[in-house]
């Protein structure tokens, strides 16, 4: 990069911090996550922290990183498509896309605010989070971003309480882990969500049991599909070689997992299964059940 690049790359940061407008240390986890629950961020402040936050852990550290190896029930592409979103380093498929890359190979997007107000809601919606949101353990699968996690104070939700895993990260907020084989003991979390990655898991009955194990007993379970894996004339992306991006080879209508995971649960049990319209178009379909 020459002198010229190096300044532009400077300016930018700085136009970044401004519209941040946050006094502390952002590259501090603690500090940043005590000024989310003490001052809500708007979306713009959020995004502009995320940025300058990914241009260090990635472009300064090289702190990008890839679970070794997968579980034999995650779909082999998962990593790819999911990773597409916020890099284009470490797949063809993603260098392809790059559609979330500025001038500086910086990402520009951390969050799907509908999206994660769904998922806030929906927590809320458990009893396990709802008689006590700031104090609730939460196992937050499929984070992505970092953002989301933040998001989340916006509902009394503390970040401090959230464990983040997804099968890449750059994040310091975020463990590399797979759903399907998760290091926790038992019955440590009062609420685990799955975010829209249950399909894209060739057997969900591993991952549903995993989830249900680290539940504390009357903890939350609580899983979202997107409607679009259920709309007439959707059809399965893939890459040359016809393997799936969008999920697993065969993925399964919602009501197929809720009942899944409701058989998982040996007890009679509290659920709830939510359709969630955006705007009066079908957008997810969620379920929550009380272990």
């Amino acid at each position: 990069m020459n002198q010229d690049s190096h300044n532009l790359l400077y300016k930018h940061i700085q136009n970044l911090y401004a519209k941040a407008n946050c006094e502390i240390n952002i590259l501090n986890d603690d500090l940043l996550i005590n000024e989310l629950i003490n001052k809500k961020l708007s979306i713009d402040q959020l995004n502009s922290i995320c940025t300058i936050r990914y241009w260090y852990w990635v472009h300064v550290l090289g702190k990008m990183r890839y679970i070794k190896k997968t579980h034999d029930a995650t779909t082999e592409t998962t990593i790819e498509t999911n990773l597409s979103f916020i890099s284009t380093v470490g797949s063809d498929y993603a260098k392809s896309r790059g559609a979330h890359q500025d001038e500086f190979g910086i990402n520009t997007y951390y969050i799907n605010q509908t999206k994660a107000n769904c998922f806030g809601k929906l927590l809320l919606q458990s009893n396990s989070v709802k008689r006590n949101p700031g104090n609730a353990r939460i196992l937050y699968i499929g984070a992505r971003t970092e953002a989301e996690i933040l998001y989340m104070s916006n509902f009394g939700i503390n970040p401090h309480n959230i464990t983040a895993i997804d099968l890449h990260s750059y994040s310091p907020l975020i463990q590399l882990g797979d759903m399907h084989e998760l290091s926790f003991p038992e019955e440590k979390f009062d609420a685990c969500i799955l975010t829209h990655c249950i399909a894209y898991s060739e057997a969900p009955e591993i991952a549903f049991k995993e989830a249900i194990r680290v539940l504390k007993n009357d903890g939350s379970l609580i899983f979202t599909v997107s409607t679009t894996h259920e709309s007439k004339g959707y059809k399965q992306k893939t890459d040359r070689s016809s393997r799936p991006r969008t999920g697993a080879k065969k993925v399964l209508a919602f009501e197929e997992y809720y009942k899944l995971a409701q058989n998982l649960v040996d007890k009679e049990n509290e659920t709830k299964d939510i359709y969630i319209e955006i705007k009066n178009q079908p957008f997810m379909k969620a379920g929550i059940i009380t272990k």
